[in-house]
């Protein structure tokens, strides 16, 4: 999608167990089951904010493995960061044994990689720092103390985090705190997890605490786990018009008209008069020849890539398709906004205005009332994936608003299933 999915900071413990939540499966396999054999005994994380939306975090982590499964999983710990923003360092990793016994990680077992699991087709600045617990086994418990320090946000001024618990994993005790200047007002949402407030001095402070020893060995899910596992965000936006327009400010000055544009604009349009007809030739254009990949490096998390460079390279994600496309309408003449939603299966936003379910920017031309995803393949001009009618989206522009999306027309898509059971 390219906007909000990699900057979306979870717990740096959830590089290990958010992942294997899913995979928790009936109580008769536990002891196969790595999700059912590892318990969080104990993870606090403590946040200070500074006034220009920078932020330093100490996170202690105490995880145990109950079984064969579980310590294969949880002997070598991946914890994420954004190089191009972040600094991360290891304070202090060993590894405790059921006996009592201790046995310090050495430096020469944490390594710098790509995170796993991540592919060829998303260019990023995400790394992982890679700890190695020496002579773990089963009934061991790996611990470890990580200090990030966030050197600038995405957007100036402000900071966004947000937390996650899946239900089918056990958590013993969590305890985090944020702290930030009076001056600087954080907004929060809780859900199923306890949150509390403070004011200490010139700052406030914003706790949290969430307990849940028992996991569920199953969760059917039918929609974004952002809907309804115990979570909390965080944001010093204060409404989405707010976040619409911090996106645009930094998308807007890659919205050109280079003479490279205008040349491709009247090349494509070339015999075509009627403004919605050269507006369906552009958006054919940019859907037909930018080969869609996530590019996730630093602020381009947010930020598109040169208009130039897009044409040149031939590929793009979806906020390159958006501002691409938006250039060559405006070399026309015919304005357009970016819409920021989601993507995916999640159909509300946060309460607070956050990124969290916002991962996708698609293209709105206001003259003909039109709203276009070049980005989608096989999406004929004027019409849209089936997932993206009738969402919450947020319009990104000097003058942004929260509002939603259209429904889907009548007639547009329909579906026939038939079923032929013998028993």
């Amino acid at each position: 999608m390219g906007v909000g999915s990699m900057k979306i900071h979870f717990s740096l413990v959830f590089c290990v167990v958010l992942g294997i939540g899913a995979m928790s499966g009936a109580s008769a396999q536990d002891e196969k089951n790595p999700a059912a054999s590892i318990t969080v005994l104990l993870m606090t994380t403590e946040i200070q904010v500074a006034a220009d939306g920078s932020d330093t975090r100490v996170q202690h982590v105490e995880v145990r493995a109950g079984n064969d499964a579980g310590a294969l999983q949880i002997g070598q710990i991946a914890i994420g960061f954004d190089s191009s923003t972040q600094d991360l360092s290891v304070l202090e990793a060993h590894t405790l044994k059921a006996d009592g016994k201790t046995y310090p990680v050495d430096t020469s077992a944490m390594y710098e990689q790509t995170p796993p699991g991540q592919t060829t087709l998303i260019i990023n600045g995400l790394r992982a720092k890679l700890i190695v617990f020496p002579q773990f086994a089963a009934g061991d418990t790996a611990i470890y103390t990580v200090k990030t320090i966030t050197r600038h946000p995405n957007f100036t001024g402000q900071f966004t985090y947000q937390e996650l618990f899946p239900r089918t994993q056990a958590f013993n005790e969590v305890r985090e705190t944020i702290t930030a200047p009076k001056s600087f007002p954080l907004y929060v949402e809780s859900h199923d997890v306890e949150a509390s407030k403070r004011e200490a001095g010139a700052n406030v402070v914003y706790s949290w605490h969430y307990s849940a020893p028992k996991q569920l060995s199953e969760v059917p899910v039918t929609f974004s786990p952002l809907d309804h596992i115990p979570r909390f965000f965080v944001s010093s936006f204060k409404d989405y018009s707010q976040l619409g327009q911090a996106y645009a400010a930094l998308a807007e000055p890659k919205r050109l008209v280079t003479p490279k544009i205008k040349a491709l604009a009247d090349e494509i349009i070339a015999g075509t008069s009627d403004p919605k007809a050269q507006a369906q030739k552009l958006y054919e254009w940019v859907n037909s020849y930018i080969r869609y990949i996530g590019i996730e490096l630093g602020t381009g998390s947010f930020v598109p890539r040169d208009v130039d460079t897009i044409i040149a390279t031939g590929y793009g994600d979806c906020k390159d398709h958006d501002i691409l496309l938006q250039s060559l309408l405006k070399a026309r003449g015919i304005e357009s906004q970016s819409i920021l939603l989601n993507g995916g299966d999640s159909y509300s936003l946060t309460e607070v205005p956050t990124f969290a379910t916002i991962d996708h920017v698609i293209t709105f031309v206001p003259q003909f009332n039109l709203y276009l995803d070049s980005s989608a393949g096989l999406a004929p001009f004027g019409i849209l994936p089936l997932q993206e009618y009738g969402k919450p989206m947020v319009v990104a522009s000097s003058s942004a608003a929260q509002r939603t999306m259209p429904v889907l027309p009548p007639g547009i898509a329909k579906v026939t299933l038939k079923t032929v059971a013998a028993l």
